[in-house]
C-alpha cells in the first residue's frame, strides 16, 4: 500500500505549480521523501521516532529532522516550503488544529497543504472488510474523519480546499479479507496445555524458530503480492466501487493556505 500512495501522491504533486521545496512530517522511513528527491524537488523529512529518522539519513535521499509534529517549527531552524505533506499523521495528534496552524508557520506564502487520513464515512461495523477500515483501529488513532469534518476543521485553521478525493488504495481490500479470514482461524484453533515436559519445551522453541522463518518467507511473498501491478488490474474495478459517494478507505486534500 505503502508504494501505491506514494505514487499517487506524486501524480498529485506534479500537477502543482510553483513547488520547489518539500516537507514530509511523519516521514516514516524517508520513502515519498526519496521518491520526489530523484524526481527533481528539494524535499526534507521529519518524524518523532530518532531511529527511523537516522535510518533515513543514511538509506534516504534528503535531509531529515527528528522532532515533534505537533511543534513542528521547532525542529526545522526556521526554513519555509511550498509544500507541507501530511499522510496519515493527523489521526494520531493529540490536537489536529494546533498542527494545522502550525504548518502556517513553515509554510511559503501561498504554500500548499497535502493530507492524508483514514476516512471514518467508510467504515461498516458489520461489514466483511470495512469492519477493518475507517481509523477505527489502532490504539493510537486519536481522531477518526469525515470529509465533511476535515473540510469543517481545515476551514477553521486558514486553508482554502482546492481538491478533495476519497481512494482506496490496491492491496487494500485484499488485505483486509485476507486478515479476517487469518483472525477466524485462529480463534478456531486455540488450544490450552497444562504440559511441562522439558522435551516437549525445547521441541517447541525448534517449532517456533522455524515457523519464524517459514512466516517472514510467506510474509515477503505476501507483501510482494499485494503491491504487484497485476493486483492493482485485478482489484481495479472492486476499488472504483468502493469510492462512491465518498466511501474510499482514505481521504485526500489538497489544501492551500490562506492569506
Amino acid at each position: 500500500m505503502l508504494k501505491s500512495r506514494n505514487r499517487h501522491a506524486l501524480r498529485r504533486i506534479k500537477r502543482l505549480s510553483g513547488v520547489d521545496t518539500i516537507l514530509d512530517v511523519g516521514c516514516g522511513s524517508g520513502d515519498l521523501v526519496d521518491l520526489l528527491n530523484r524526481r527533481g524537488y528539494e524535499a526534507d523529512g521529519n518524524d518523532t521516532s530518532k531511529e527511523v529518522v537516522d535510518y533515513a539519513k543514511n538509506t534516504r535521499k534528503g535531509d531529515f529532522y527528528h522532532g515533534d509534529a505537533e511543534n513542528i517549527k521547532r525542529a526545522l531552524s526556521n526554513r519555509k516550503y511550498d509544500l507541507v505533506v501530511a499522510c496519515q499523521l493527523i489521526e494520531h495528534l493529540n490536537d489536529p488544529l494546533h498542527f494545522l496552524l502550525g504548518v502556517h508557520e513553515i509554510m511559503t506564502n501561498r504554500g500548499y497543504l497535502y493530507l492524508e487520513t483514514p476516512n471514518l464515512k467508510a467504515w461498516r461495523p458489520r461489514s466483511v472488510w470495512r469492519s477493518r477500515i475507517g481509523g477505527m483501529y489502532g490504539e493510537d488513532h486519536r481522531f477518526a474523519f469525515t470529509p465533511e469534518a476535515l473540510r469543517n476543521l481545515l476551514g477553521l485553521a486558514g486553508y482554502d480546499i482546492e481538491l478533495m478525493e476519497t481512494r482506496t488504495y490496491p492491496p487494500t481490500i485484499m488485505k483486509e479479507l485476507i486478515c479476517q479470514v487469518i483472525n477466524k482461524s485462529q480463534k478456531q484453533g486455540k488450544t490450552s496445555s497444562n504440559q511441562r515436559l522439558s522435551i516437549m519445551e525445547e521441541e517447541n522453541i525448534i517449532g517456533k524458530v522455524a515457523k519464524r522463518q517459514i512466516k517472514n518467507i510467506l510474509k515477503k511473498l505476501y507483501e510482494h503480492i499485494l503491491e504487484s501491478g497485476l493486483t492493482s488490474v485485478i482489484l481495479y474495478i472492486p476499488n472504483k466501487l468502493s469510492e462512491r459517494r465518498g466511501r474510499g478507505n482514505h481521504i485526500i486534500v489538497i489544501a492551500r493556505k490562506r492569506i
